[in-house]
């Protein structure tokens, strides 16, 4: 499956994981503007808070695998699909293997069945049912080893596992599907199982369907669909199985898998589809789609062949299946689905070619090709150990990234995958053992932090050493089910390492480092000194985490970079250079998932911004300029947001200029709307919905009326509600008429609409009571009940229409209400949220109505809203500040003519405003004698850094000699 929600890093990620479980009523740009820093520190506390909720909640206990008295090795079904009742009637034939020899009854998932009848051979076979389990007698206890076969008759009319969509009232234009989704623990609710990932058995579909339709399944067809003039599976009375309106005749579609794979991912998706066939050769690649969207398919789903062949380079392994085929279903509840040979994928993956200029499908794609081999040919034992599967399809994303469009890319998506998992509103083990349904555990830990916890393992191991470990786990593990120990195995013996300190703190262990990094300089000795110190609450998250980090230095004599090793709570590292640094970054590539706080002089930023060739290290300087106000910093971020070579860096330059909120800044920002890329240009729209201005409100509109790129203009739209500027709701209004892909204009009129208060907040809130009605279209309806999440305080009606949503046929639609009633926070919610998770079938459903009943019993947000309120309004004036004392600098510059001032060098900053001790924010003081922790003897090893001891921590006379460049001084480290 694709990831859980984020906030917008880039919309072609973000939506995929908005589009499987968890989503927020926050899923606007506010999330990201408080979580953007966090890298850099400024999001640091809000982030700590959303860690302070639990991930357990009341009611959830630990979970293991049952016992089992017998396995299934392969399993026929055969069933007819009855459209209009929204039934499967069949046959399932199970081979069962007896495990232990002692046992003569057989237990298997069994829901939403009435089983009319269960054979062995000819003999029927005594049974029962409870609402989840089906038992079944037989006439003896088979040794162990011995295989016997069932058959069991059955009618289904499931509620989850298999779904049927097609017309009706809200929507009479929609066509007709039936597909399937098994994972996690979903199959059984149209045929019989033992449904765990645990176990591997070949599998048979033989499905009937009606005459015009296709049938899909895993493996291979067996034998071409043959029309049948009457379908299987009828009921003892004799009454015939329904055809939906225009049918008049069925076929039957026979697949086999006869290679091993997990129940979970058996698949059936029929319908009538329009198949296209991308590559015949080696392996076959096609996809299914509805008529009429092919050329749509063939952007979404046209880099699948390349992917297969670098992930088959990659994993050592050719393609292990017998196809790829991706069939794209409507209302598909995940945005893709991994079953071996047949992924499904929502059919909002297709796009047109004005969607594709800033859109790409390619992060759902690769997703689900790379389960082929982890998840399908190697599958996680149990959901504890889900990350294998997930972490694994998530880390190779990005990788495709770094193969398809460059290391760039590749960071930028890695940093924005931490970014996802550090706004993650609770903190828990990547191995997780105690949840309610195996879906609580599919979240930003499952998908993000795990797939960066690879990127930390390939930075710590080296690249040559990572790839070799990962084809040892593919070649000792594949066939086969795994868990964590035996990756870990895999990595120790293809590389020589002992990693149980890796595994230990970063998936057994909650949490990640919170840094605070100080700089200084000291002239006289020509040392860079800085203190790193770890100031993350230990309350069940290690105190101490180890890494290994580069730290990177530009001087006269260009770019070196010294490897340090964290072991410490707290470590002082100083280093000899040939002369004062032009830049200094701390984890310089990025090898260390953490939120860290580190303040540089401005003149460092100014220089590393334009010259940094480390991408994170450009991000890095704009954040870092955004708290500057003065004219030289303005200029330096619009370069960057006008020139840079990467899209990323211009998306966070126009940020910063957009926290910056002085009228130069904005000016700015005005001044860049035509940037090129479109990603740039929404980062321009992102950040001029800062300024509640006319000037801002009439630049978005021009980008709003822009028919170029859809996201541009929804971005545009979401900001332009941010200004508040009156003008901009009839704008707003006017934009709710406009068709785009996945409804992003209208999400973003809605969520523009949202931000107004006063007069305008009740017409916003009616309109936006208006696009919740069924039969909207299902993205919109989605912003509109995000948007009353925000209007609707106070006012009981709309408290009364988001309680009725919480009936909603679809499933979203519920879920969004339930965040809306978040909040809100309105106590009278509780009772309606309670009846929907009492009767829910969606697992995900269910987790977010438990985490609202528990939000809103600890009260408002009335204070937490005005807390934010007043922080901005003190951000403002603080920036107001910074501005004037910026220009009063200025004019005395001017006043002295480019002078000293009173024995501080020019250019350089008073002494009192660096005057903190090594290792605190400041540097250290001016004038001192000597360091804190003088240089010692430099090793001829340019990037060596000796670690600290009893012995070597102690004051030591300064060498009489300068330090010889390129070495590291000391370190100085306690706990």
């Amino acid at each position: 499956m694709p990831r859980l929600f984020c906030w917008p890093r880039d919309d072609d990620r973000s939506f995929w994981q908005d589009w499987t479980a968890g989503v927020s009523a926050n899923t606007s740009s506010s999330v990201l503007n408080q979580f953007k820093d966090s890298d850099s520190g400024a999001g640091t506390t809000l982030a700590s808070a959303r860690a302070a909720a639990p991930f357990a909640l009341p009611g959830d206990k630990k979970n293991y695998l049952r016992d089992r008295e017998f396995d299934v090795r392969h399993i026929k079904i055969e069933v007819t699909l009855d459209v209009p009742r929204k039934q499967v009637r069949g046959t399932a034939t199970l081979t069962l293997e007896a495990l232990t020899g002692s046992s003569n009854k057989v237990e298997l998932d069994c829901e939403d069945t009435q089983v009319s009848a269960i054979r062995a051979g000819s003999r029927p076979l005594t049974f029962s049912q409870t609402g989840t389990t089906l038992y079944i007698q037989l006439p003896d206890s088979p040794a162990a080893g011995k295989t016997i076969d069932i058959a069991v008759t059955y009618i289904s009319t499931p509620q989850r596992g298999i779904y049927f969509t097609g017309p009706d009232d809200g929507y009479p234009n929609k066509p007709y599907q039936v597909w399937t989704q098994g994972q996690d623990t979903d199959n059984h609710h149209w045929f019989p199982c033992i449904d765990e990932p645990k176990g591997r058995l070949t599998s048979e579909v033989i499905a009937t369907v009606p005459g015009t339709w296709t049938a899909v399944s895993n493996g291979h067809l067996v034998s071409d669909p043959s029309p049948a003039s009457a379908p299987t599976g009828r009921l003892a009375t004799g009454e015939g199985v329904g055809l939906p309106a225009g049918q008049t005749s069925w076929r039957t579609f026979h697949w086999l898998q006869d290679k091993p794979h997990a129940v979970y991912l058996i698949t059936l998706a029929a319908a009538e589809f329009s198949r296209v066939i991308l590559e015949e050769k080696p392996v076959l690649i096609d996809f299914y789609c509805q008529p009429g969207r092919e050329e749509d398919g063939k952007r979404a789903f046209g880099n699948t062949g390349a992917m297969i062949k670098l992930y088959e380079d990659l994993f050592g392994e050719p393609y292990p299946w017998d196809k790829y085929t991706q069939v794209a279903a409507q209302d598909f509840i995940f945005g893709g689905m991994e079953n071996t040979s047949a992924t499904t994928q929502t059919d909002l993956t297709l796009h047109d070619a004005k969607a594709h200029l800033d859109f790409s499908s390619d992060f759902l794609v690769a997703h689900e090709a790379v389960h082929m081999w982890f998840g399908d040919l190697l599958t996680c034992r149990e959901w504890p150990h889900g990350w294998l599967n997930e972490g694994f399809a998530t880390f190779f994303e990005s990788v495709w990234q770094e193969h398809h469009r460059g290391l760039d890319e590749y960071i930028y998506d890695i940093t924005g995958l931490a970014r996802n998992y550090i706004g993650e509103r609770y903190r828990r083990p990547i191995v997780e053992r105690t949840f309610n349904t195996p879906v609580d555990l599919f979240d930003r830990h499952l998908y993000d932090k795990a797939g960066v916890v690879l990127h930390m393992l390939r930075k710590e191991l080296g690249d040559a050493p990572f790839y070799r470990a990962i084809k040892r786990y593919m070649q000792q593990y594949k066939g086969r089910n795994v868990v964590t120990p035996d990756f870990q195995r895999a990595v120790e013996e293809a590389t020589g390492r002992n990693m149980d300190w890796f595994f230990d703190q970063w998936i057994y262990s909650a949490g990640h480092p919170e840094l605070k990094v100080s700089y200084s300089w000291d002239d006289k000795q020509s040392v860079a000194t800085l203190g790193v110190r770890q100031t993350q609450n230990t309350e069940g998250i290690p105190s101490v985490f180890r890494a290994t980090v580069d730290i990177a230095f530009v001087t006269s004599e260009g770019r070196s970079t010294r490897r340090v090793k964290l072991t410490e709570r707290e470590h002082t590292f100083s280093f000899a250079l040939p002369d004062k640094p032009k830049l200094v970054q701390f984890d310089a590539g990025y090898s260390l998932l953490k939120t860290v706080d580190f303040e540089k002089p401005k003149d460092l930023l100014l220089y590393q911004i334009e010259n940094d060739d480390d991408v994170t290290g450009r991000i890095d300087a704009a954040r870092g300029l955004a708290k500057h106000t003065s004219a030289d910093a303005i200029a330096a971020l619009k370069k960057a947001l006008m020139e840079d070579r990467f899209w990323g860096v211009q998306v966070n330059a126009a940020r910063a200029l957009g926290e910056i909120r002085t009228d130069d800044a904005l000016d700015t920002l005005i001044e860049c709307i035509g940037v090129k890329h479109p990603k740039a240009r929404r980062g321009v729209a992102e950040a001029l919905g800062s300024y509640k201005e006319q000037r801002s409100a009439k630049a978005l509109m021009v980008l709003l009326a822009s028919n170029e790129s859809y996201y541009v203009s929804s971005t545009a739209a979401s900001s332009l509600g941010k200004t508040r500027q009156p003008e901009g709701f009839d704008v707003l209004v006017k934009a709710l008429g406009r068709d785009s892909h996945m409804e992003v204009i209208r999400g973003g009129a809605l969520n523009g609409l949202s931000e107004f208060k006063g007069d305008l907040q009740k017409k916003a809130r009616q309109i936006a009571t208006e696009w919740t009605e069924y039969g909207r279209p299902a993205r919109a309806r989605e912003s509109a009940i995000s948007a009353l999440g925000k209007l609707g305080m106070d006012d009981r009606d709309t408290l009364d229409r988001l309680t009725d949503l919480l009936d909603d046929r679809w499933y979203r639609a519920r879920l969004y209400a339930v965040h809306a009633l978040t909040d809100l926070k309105e106590p009278d919610a509780i009772a309606p949220i309670q009846r929907l998770a009492n009767k829910e079938r969606d697992g995900r459903v269910v987790r977010s109505a438990r985490e609202a009943i528990t939000a809103i019993r600890a009260g408002r947000k009335d204070e937490t809203t005005k807390i934010r309120d007043d922080f901005s309004k003190l951000e403002d004036e603080n920036r107001k500040l910074r501005e004037r004392l910026d220009k009063m600098e200025q004019r005395l510059d001017r006043d002295d003519g480019g002078g000293e001032k009173k024995g501080v060098k020019a250019g350089s900053k008073p002494a009192a405003k660096s005057g903190a001790k090594p290792g605190a924010r400041g540097g250290a003081k001016a004038g001192d004698k000597a360091m804190a922790t003088p240089p010692a003897a430099v090793s001829p090893r340019k990037s060596q850094v000796r670690p600290a001891t009893k012995r070597n921590t102690a004051r030591t006379p300064a060498p009489k000699s300068p330090a010889r460049k390129g070495g590291a001084a000391s370190i100085k480290s306690r706990r």
